[in-house]
């Protein structure tokens, strides 16, 4: 093509908008027309439609420029500036021979103006570079970090100037912005919680500040934990995880591989949760981060106590090594309690509640009142947890008055989750009263809420504690109650006496009757023998209780 052509070709590619009253008269000042499109035209490069431009091959353009000599392009950046074109400090900046404040101020200017984290450095990398006085260009590279690190692009911050990521402006701003999501979650006011969360997030995404979306999706996905939208929490929570190692925010990426512990432990999923639990108790471990740790020991809690594990629960959950030192809130990313002699703050965050059904049913009384002396604050959600905590730890009708009041409290509050826990241990209390039709009617309520949710564990533990109210079990091995079946059953399985008592929160002595009275109705002397006479009846049992 003519060079006149691949010349106008040159300033197509970089003007941008296609409009043709801004790239004629900026080609004029070149010395080309209008008419020098012809031959591109011809070529079907280009084509004009109602005053505009129409790329149809980009490569040609882009080549033309390309190609140019630098003296060409910086031709062609000038004649755009001087024309008006809407981009002139980046035409003016490329037409630059050498630093020149002037053009640098401008740029700064362009970069207060924009909200587009990413486009904001650029413009500062640009402004930096062009900026003749040390000082006011280390400024400006320090001010393209922190977009850098805003915009996602850790890599490029580091380059720019030495801020961790986890340190630059977004995540701090950020955090701030989620004090009122914290805030409103431990007053029990869980709509103003999503609906501030909401407001963050639109916000992180709509300026592309994604140093700090990571801890707005860990605090999206609790609130949706609460609202009993498990799925949607776990998907919010990946996100934010894949985001945080992308960027280097290590201590970010372990509180959300913690939470997501947590959701693996109350569905059951043992491996998940070991693995994820055990990448974040890691990490803080090397880089001193207790609240991660009371989050990674929370899950893996939760994951015994499921499981009916309560000594290794009750282990998981207790806080600290030789001591309760270490206790923190976690409510608040970042938040620690005071450490020390003193009063500490054992919040459901951080498996206050866990710890005190765990203690209780392993027969660790001391560490459950422990615990408990350290709950409370003045949310609803807190009170709740309380009373049921009071009630795991009472006698005769006030411990049944505390259940009740539990989950009467975490029926207001609209949390699925919480409601089917105050309503199951709620159950088993009334179940052992010997109050059957209001035990199924509790068991039964937090049997459908977890299987719900896909709280399997808890789902299986409401099922067989409902099914007991019944009174009768059908089967095939005659005479055995149900005590002495589920007795029966673990023995066989080769668990030890003193962890079925653990179990079946029962004493040993209770375990050894139960066994031994199970030996002589099924007529054998050997638990090898009770297994294969389980194994031939199919497990069945019949009898009362």
């Amino acid at each position: 093509m003519p060079e006149r052509t691949v010349t106008l070709l040159a300033m197509i590619a970089v003007e941008g908008t296609g409009e043709l009253r801004a790239v004629v008269p900026a080609a004029a000042r070149l010395g080309v027309s209008l008419d020098d499109l012809a031959p591109a035209e011809r070529a079907e490069v280009v084509r004009v439609v109602e005053g505009r431009l129409f790329v149809e091959q980009p490569l040609v353009p882009a080549l033309a420029y390309g190609t140019a000599s630098y003296s060409l392009r910086a031709e062609i950046h000038r004649a755009l500036a001087a024309e008006g074109h809407g981009d002139g400090p980046w035409h003016r900046a490329a037409a630059a021979l050498g630093p020149d404040e002037e053009v640098a101020a401008a740029l700064e200017e362009v970069a207060e103006r924009v909200q587009n984290a990413a486009v904001r450095a650029d413009a500062l990398c640009a402004a930096a570079d062009l900026t003749p006085d040390v000082d006011t260009r280390a400024t400006r590279l320090a001010a393209a970090a922190r977009s850098a690190g805003e915009a996602g692009q850790p890599r490029r911050a580091a380059m720019l100037a030495p801020v961790p990521p986890d340190s630059a402006a977004g995540p701090d701003a950020v955090e701030e912005a989620l004090s009122p999501v914290w805030r409103s979650l431990a007053e029990g006011d869980d709509d103003a919680a999503r609906s501030a969360v909401r407001s963050v997030l639109t916000r992180v995404r709509s300026r592309q500040e994604y140093g700090g979306l990571p801890r707005a999706l860990e605090a999206a996905a609790v609130t949706l934990v609460h609202a009993g939208r498990w799925e949607e929490a776990g998907r919010a929570l990946s996100e934010g995880l894949d985001l945080a190692e992308e960027i280097g925010q290590g201590r970010q990426a372990a509180r959300l591989r913690a939470r997501l512990a947590w959701l693996a432990a109350a569905r059951g999923d043992e491996a998940g949760c070991r693995t994820l639990a055990a990448a974040a108790a890691g990490y803080a471990g090397a880089h001193g981060t207790p609240e991660v740790a009371a989050l990674a020991r929370r899950a893996l809690g939760l994951l015994h106590l499921g499981e009916g594990r309560y000594g290794d629960a009750a282990q998981a959950l207790k806080p600290g090594e030789g001591g309760y030192g270490d206790v923190v809130r976690a409510l608040e990313p970042g938040e620690e309690a005071e450490t020390g002699p003193g009063r500490f703050v054992l919040g459901a965050e951080v498996g206050g509640p866990d710890l005190v059904e765990a203690a209780v049913r392993c027969g660790r009384e001391d560490l459950a009142r422990w615990a408990l002396d350290r709950m409370g604050g003045p949310g609803r959600a807190e009170r709740a947890d309380l009373a049921r905590c009071r009630g795991l730890l009472g006698q005769g009708s006030a411990a049944g008055e505390e259940y009740a009041a539990a989950l009467r409290g975490h029926e207001l509050l609209g949390r699925p989750y919480d409601r089917a826990r105050s309503a199951l241990v709620y159950g088993e209390w009334l179940r052992r009263a010997a109050r059957r039709a209001e035990a199924r009617e509790r068991l039964t309520t937090a049997l459908e809420i977890f299987e719900t949710l896909g709280a399997v564990p808890w789902a299986r533990r409401a099922r067989r504690e409902r099914d007991a109210t019944c009174g009768v079990w059908t089967g095939m091995v005659a005479g055995l109650t149900r005590q002495e079946a589920r007795v029966a059953e673990l023995a066989a399985g080769g668990v030890a006496n003193r962890e079925i008592a653990e179990r079946l929160n029962v004493g040993l002595r209770t375990v050894e009757s139960h066994l031994y009275r199970a030996f002589q109705k099924l007529g054998v002397s050997s638990r090898e023998e009770l297994a294969r006479r389980l194994r031939e009846a199919g497990h069945g049992v019949d009898g009362p209780e």
